[in-house]
C-alpha cells in the first residue's frame, strides 16, 4: 500500500495543521456530497470519474496507438504508460503533444516499414481547437489514408470537433464539461487510450476510488492529500514557494512532469503560485545537490521512491570488484535505496523541511491512488491559497498573440 509520509519530517506546527484543517471542514464536506450524488456540476466533478461503469472495446485490438493531444489531454494517460511500459507486455503509444518535424519524420518511417499494422489515432481536444493537436493530427491523418487507421475523437460536448466526428463517422467520446484537462486522466482521456494499450484500467481506478475514500476523511493525519497540502501551504506562507519534486524512480519523471502542470496551472492566479521543480534521483543530485543542500533554504522537498519494481541485478561476483569495494548492499535497487535513505539524512541534518511518498510496487492500483491524490491535494491547495484550481486564464496570452502572427 502506498504511504505519504509528511507528519515527522515537514517542520509544520500540529497546531496550524490542525487550525488550517478545520477551517477546510465545509469544502471537504462539499467533496463528499459531490461524490456521493455523482455530481457533474462543478469542476471537483472529476471524483465521480473513477466511479464509473466505462465500456471498453475489448474486441478491438491495436499494434500502434498514436495521441494527439498536449499537456492535460496528454500527460494522464502518458504517465500511467511511461510507469508500467517496462513491466507490461503493452502495445506501443506515441504521444505527439508539441509541434516536433522530425519525430513526425521518424513516425512515419516507422510505420512505412511495418505496413501490417493495425493503428488507432487519437485527436483529443476539449475545446476542439488546441492548435497543436489539430496540427498533428492534419499531418499524420495525411500520412495514414492508406492504412486505414480507426480515429477516436474526445472532445467536449458541442466543440467544433464533436461536428467533425460525427461528419466523418470517427469513433466519439465525450469529455465531461466541467473537468479540465489536467484533473481528467480518469476520463475517457487516460482510460481509452490505455485500455488499448492492454492497461488494467479497472485496477487504475480501483486505486482512485481508494484514494477518494481516504482523502475526503477529516482527520488530518488520515487523509494524505489533506497533510501534504496542509504541509506544501505552511511552507508557502513562510516564503519557500518552490516545491521540488525528487523522484528517485525513472518510470515516474512523466508523473513528475503531469504533476508539475498540475500544480503550476491550478495554483498561479493573480500574482500568487507555488513553482513545482522536478528532479530525478539519483541522476540530477549530481547537478542539483549542492542547490538543494547548501542553496537558498527556500523550497519544501516531496521525495518519491518505489520499493519493488519487479526487477533487479545482483552485485555479487560482479567484474571490478576491487573498484567496487567491500558494499553492505547486494542489488542495485538496494543501492539506489541507499541513496534515497542518504538524502532523507541530509535533509533531516541541514533541517530542510520534505515529505515523502513510497509506493510498494509500480502497478495500475498504487498509480491511479498517487494520481487521485495529488490531484484533490490541489483542490485544497487552491482552497487554502484561496484561488480558483480549474482555470487557466493566463495561457490564453501566448495563444492570443501567436493567432495574431498565425492568422
Amino acid at each position: 500500500m502506498i504511504k505519504f509520509n509528511f507528519q515527522k519530517t515537514n517542520q509544520a506546527p500540529i497546531s496550524f495543521l490542525k487550525k488550517k484543517g478545520k477551517e477546510l471542514g465545509d469544502y471537504l464536506k462539499r467533496l463528499r456530497e459531490t461524490v456521493k450524488e455523482r455530481d457533474y456540476s462543478l469542476s471537483e466533478g472529476f471524483l465521480n470519474l473513477a466511479q464509473e461503469k466505462v465500456f471498453f472495446e475489448k474486441k478491438k485490438k491495436f499494434d500502434l496507438i498514436l495521441v494527439c493531444g498536449v499537456g492535460g489531454s496528454a500527460l494522464g494517460p502518458k504517465t500511467v504508460y511511461q510507469a508500467l511500459k517496462r513491466k507490461k507486455d503493452l502495445k506501443e503509444i506515441l504521444f505527439f503533444e508539441g509541434l516536433n518535424p522530425l519525430f513526425l519524420k521518424e513516425v512515419q518511417d516507422k510505420i512505412k516499414k511495418t505496413p501490417k499494422k493495425k493503428i488507432a489515432l487519437f485527436w483529443i481536444s476539449k475545446s476542439g481547437k488546441t492548435l497543436e493537436s489539430v496540427v498533428n493530427f492534419s499531418i499524420i491523418f495525411k500520412n495514414l489514408k492508406g492504412k486505414k487507421p480507426e480515429v477516436f475523437v474526445l472532445t467536449d460536448k458541442g466543440s467544433p470537433l464533436e461536428g467533425l466526428a460525427k461528419e466523418r463517422g470517427f469513433h466519439l467520446f465525450e469529455i465531461p464539461k466541467k473537468v479540465v484537462g489536467r484533473f481528467s486522466v480518469f476520463s475517457w482521456v487516460g482510460s481509452l487510450p490505455l485500455c488499448l494499450a492492454g492497461v488494467d484500467v479497472l485496477k487504475l481506478f480501483s486505486g482512485a476510488k481508494r484514494a477518494n475514500k481516504d482523502c475526503l476523511k477529516e482527520d488530518i493525519f488520515k487523509n494524505p492529500a489533506l497533510l501534504s497540502a496542509l504541509s506544501i501551504f505552511y511552507h508557502y506562507q513562510k516564503n519557500k514557494k518552490i516545491l521540488a519534486n525528487l523522484i528517485f524512480v525513472a518510470e515516474l519523471e512523466t508523473f513528475g512532469k503531469w504533476y508539475e502542470q498540475l500544480v503550476a496551472e491550478s495554483l498561479a492566479k493573480n500574482r500568487k503560485g507555488i513553482t513545482p521543480l522536478l528532479a530525478l534521483g539519483s541522476r540530477d543530485l549530481h547537478s542539483l545537490g549542492q542547490l538543494f543542500f547548501a542553496g537558498p533554504k527556500d523550497k519544501f522537498f516531496q521525495l518519491f521512491f518505489v520499493k519493488n519494481l519487479g526487477a533487479d541485478f545482483s552485485l555479487k561476483k560482479i567484474e571490478n570488484a576491487e573498484i567496487f569495494g567491500k558494499c553492505k548492499k547486494n542489488t542495485i535497487w538496494q543501492i539506489q535505496e541507499a541513496i534515497y535513505q542518504g538524502v532523507k539524512r541530509a535533509l533531516e541534518k541541514e533541517r530542510i523541511p520534505f515529505g515523502e511518498v513510497v509506493l510498494d510496487k509500480l502497478d495500475e492500483e498504487e498509480l491511479g491512488y498517487l494520481l487521485e491524490t495529488k490531484m484533490i491535494e490541489v483542490c485544497f491547495l487552491g482552497q487554502l491559497m484561496k484561488v480558483n484550481a480549474f482555470n487557466q486564464p493566463a495561457v490564453e496570452l501566448y495563444k492570443k498573440e501567436t493567432r495574431k502572427i498565425l492568422f
